[in-house]
Formats: C-alpha cells, structure tokens, sequence
C-alpha cells in the first residue's frame, strides 16, 4: 500500500496557503468596488495582504485554518495503520 503522507502534507500546504485565480480575482474586484479609505476597502487590503504573505512564505492565509478532516474508505481487511 503506497503511503500517502507526503501526498496529503503537500494538498493541506498548498490549500491553505494560495486561493485560485478566480477568487483572487473576485477580491481585487470587490476592493476596487468599495470607497477609498472605507472599513470594507481596508478589510480587503488586509485580505489581500495576507493572500501575498501566505504565497510568498508558503504559511497559512489565515492563521484559523481548522481542523482537516478525512474520510477514507478502504477495502474490508485492509489495515487501518
């Protein structure tokens, strides 16, 4: 059985530190929507910021990132381990 640590690591680091193109996209928008100098525009600096960081220093875009979860399925007799 092929040993999917590795595998599993790299899907949770690259997951919680880079979003896909669309929603980076969906957030610049939605800042240049918003007033100069607004809380929503400063939100979204700040969003963004932390975006640039997370991808730059490979660490989570937010420092809640959960708890991952996983249900694996497996074949009756396999072993669990």
């Amino acid at each position: 059985m092929r040993d999917l640590t590795n595998d599993l690591l790299e899907l949770i680091r690259r997951t919680s530190t880079d979003l896909p193109a669309d929603v980076e996209r969906a957030l610049v928008a939605a800042r240049q929507a918003e007033a100069e100098g607004s809380a929503a525009r400063g939100a979204l600096d700040t969003i963004l910021e932390n975006v640039a960081l997370a991808r730059r220093d490979s660490s989570p875009i937010c420092q809640d990132t959960g708890t991952p979860m996983f249900t694996v399925r497996h074949p009756s007799g396999w072993s669990t381990r």
